[in-house]
């Protein structure tokens, strides 16, 4: 057994009026892979 790092793209789409520091935890699950955990925090420049 092992792991391997694999990049993915992901887009996100969020919501008008999100402020700066915001931050959204959500999970993926990539095809035959197993779910991931992402934490997203928004920065506003």
């Amino acid at each position: 057994s092992g792991h391997e790092l694999q990049q993915h793209q992901l887009r996100v789409a969020l919501p008008a009026g999100v402020i700066d520091g915001a931050c959204f935890h959500f999970s993926v699950t990539p095809r035959y892979h197993p779910p991931t955990r992402v934490e997203l925090r928004v920065l506003v420049a």
